[in-house]
């Protein structure tokens, strides 16, 4: 017997999704804070905060039929192409954030692979579901449904979509597409910081005292410049240190100092600028701070180039008076300056070659 009635309507949910070569409509998502750092300020994932690097993006509900498995593959993707080309990916959860979901990702995989989860909870069909833009087709019906993922281009366009899993639709795009122009500016940089590095430690340990110079090559000043934009109020002298990391690329370093100080110095009027000060008192004495510290290359007086301190030192913990910007000592700078009393400096030469060889016995 012959079956009647309408024919069955095939649902395809990726017809649903927004249409490839337009971008996403106006949003902000607050975005989940991690798990070790939960007094973080609240950031927002927003259309406009995906642009500037290639994204895939993941719409998800924990509770929805077909979740699990489509996430795996979406897992597989993040750890092909992540690290590998520098893509984005993160997960639009369709959940508040708190309890439910924080109680869900603690069973997940993915969680680790991804660089953002956000929350657009009772925002999802308004933002992502256009099945009005899709083109009528006899017995199908598109309809939105999570999990559900796309990928978009630098400039924000949808540039691949497919509801459910995803391997097989995405991998061919996200082979094709070449290694993010930000990936190998960090690679170059990191190479870079690798051959600076030597330097900056050479810098530390040939750095004399008794003139406040490194009279070598080394092509490092540890003086910091009057001419900053950030002027310190308060200075030290630097017997030794040792680097605890390194980074930034070729125009601007950044570096953590752990330093053995011999000397301080402070303007003797709160909020003063050292560097505008005809005559600064100095204090012998010996402290071990760790530091923050930029360095820029700038050109010197011969026409060489030369890393100089670029602003003040930021101290990680305040001292005892609640001081955390600090300077290495400008003398360099201003050749004309009294410094009180300036036969000291001898005196804390001899006590940097006691306090290094000190350490180099302990090591």
């Amino acid at each position: 017997m012959a079956c009647s009635g309408r024919p069955r309507e095939i649902i395809d949910s990726t017809d649903a999704l927004p249409p490839i070569g337009r971008t996403l409509d106006d949003f902000q998502f607050p975005i989940r804070k991690e798990d070790r750092n939960p007094d973080a300020p609240q950031e927002r994932l927003s259309n406009h905060s995906l642009k500037g690097r290639t994204t895939v993006a993941a719409l998800w509900n924990a509770l929805t039929p077909g979740n699990e498995p489509a996430m795996e593959e979406f897992d597989q993707l993040a750890e092909a192409y992540r690290r590998e080309k520098g893509i984005r990916f993160v997960v639009i959860a369709d959940h508040s954030l708190g309890g439910f979901l924080d109680s869900v990702l603690k069973t997940v995989p993915w969680k680790n692979h991804v660089d953002v989860i956000a929350s657009g909870w009772r925002w999802m069909p308004t933002i992502f579901d256009r099945r009005g833009f899709s083109p009528r087709r006899p017995g199908v019906r598109p309809e939105f449904r999570m999990p559900s993922f796309l990928v978009l281009a630098a400039d924000g366009k949808v540039i691949a979509r497919v509801a459910g899993r995803p391997y097989e639709a995405l991998n061919p795009v996200l082979d094709s597409l070449p290694v993010s122009a930000a990936l190998v500016q960090a690679a170059g940089d990191n190479a870079f910081v690798e051959q600076i590095r030597p330097r900056i430690v050479h810098a530390l340990s040939a750095f004399d005292a008794a003139t406040l110079t490194v009279p070598d090559d080394s092509a490092f000043t540890l003086y910091g410049s009057c001419n900053a934009n950030e002027p310190s109020p308060y200075a030290v002298i630097p017997a030794l240190g040792r680097v605890l990391s390194v980074g930034g690329g070729a125009q601007r370093i950044s570096v953590r100092l752990e330093l053995v100080t011999v000397a301080d110095a402070e303007v003797p009027t709160v909020g003063d600028d050292l560097c505008a000060a005809r005559a600064v008192d100095l204090a012998v004495r010996v402290r071990r701070d760790t530091f923050d510290v930029r360095f820029e290359e700038v050109t010197a007086s011969d026409g060489s180039n030369v890393w100089q301190l670029s602003g003040p030192l930021r101290r990680i913990s305040q001292d005892s008076l609640g001081r955390d910007q600090v300077s290495l000592f400008p003398l360099a700078q201003a050749p004309a300056r009294a410094l009180r009393p300036r036969a000291s400096l001898r005196a804390m030469a001899a006590r940097v070659d006691s306090i290094r060889q000190a350490e180099t016995a302990g090591q």
